[in-house]
């Protein structure tokens, strides 16, 4: 998931992408693994977990969104969660932590997506 501010004044963009190990379309989920990167847009500027064993999504939840038929399936993703160590910056010295997140957006899977319903092959 990807969210990102608006810039004012002149303001660098912020943007949070939460990468979520584990997740698969439609399904909810509960202590899953969460790697977290952060950029300040137009400075060059990221931090990163750099894996996903910094920091916890709680708790998933993926519902449905109604509306026109199309090719995409879309879902309202909400989720809480936090971190344990710093996302550290990849490019110099500096850590941001983001102690406690909580999030809500729309995720939007193309009829390209495949879902795994099948097991692997031994």
């Amino acid at each position: 998931m990807r969210f990102s501010s608006t810039a004012k004044n002149n303001e660098p963009k912020l943007a949070l992408l939460f990468g979520i190990t584990g997740l698969k379309e439609g399904t909810d989920g509960k202590a899953l693994p969460v790697n977290l990167t952060i950029m300040v847009e137009g400075k060059g500027e990221f931090y990163a977990t750099q894996g996903d064993n910094k920091c916890t999504a709680d708790e998933v939840r993926q519902v449905p969104l109604q509306g026109i038929p199309s090719r995409q399936r879309s879902y309202r993703v909400t989720a809480r969660g936090f971190c344990t160590q710093p996302a550290r910056a990849l490019n110099g010295d500096g850590a941001v932590l983001v102690s406690r997140f909580d999030f809500s957006g729309r995720a939007d899977y193309s009829s390209d997506d495949t879902i795994d319903t099948q097991p692997a092959n031994p």
